[in-house]
């Protein structure tokens, strides 16, 4: 009956771990392929917003049109990212020819869609 246990609680760190909001690093080539400004479609209908990504300094940032708040990115690895501070907020963006195109955000709230435009 204990390993069964052991086992559990392994599962149970691993999941934990998945979780963790990492920072990996990104390089400058790397950061501009997701630089640029991308039509975003807001979960609950509305207006629509516009997301400017951006490099500042080597750190990859985010900059809303409705909001104003610039955010750093975080990465966790395969083109997904995590607003700096908002944890449960994750972005998922699509690369084409090593630039992305579009992304997935999801939050509690919904999920959201932007597209590049420029």
């Amino acid at each position: 009956m204990l390993p069964l246990r052991a086992a559990a609680q392994q599962h149970r760190d691993t999941t934990q771990a998945a979780d963790t909001v990492k920072d990996l690093p990104l390089t400058a080539a790397q950061r501009q392929s997701f630089v640029g400004s991308y039509s975003v479609t807001l979960p609950l209908g509305g207006e629509n917003d516009l997301l400017r990504i951006f490099d500042e300094n080597g750190v990859l940032k985010a900059q809303s049109l409705h909001d104003k708040e610039t955010r750093r990115l975080l990465y966790q690895g395969d083109a997904i990212f995590r607003p700096e501070g908002i944890p449960d907020f994750v972005i998922t963006f699509v690369l084409e020819g090593g630039r992305a195109t579009k992304f997935t955000a999801r939050k509690p709230e919904g999920a959201m869609e932007g597209v590049r435009i420029q």
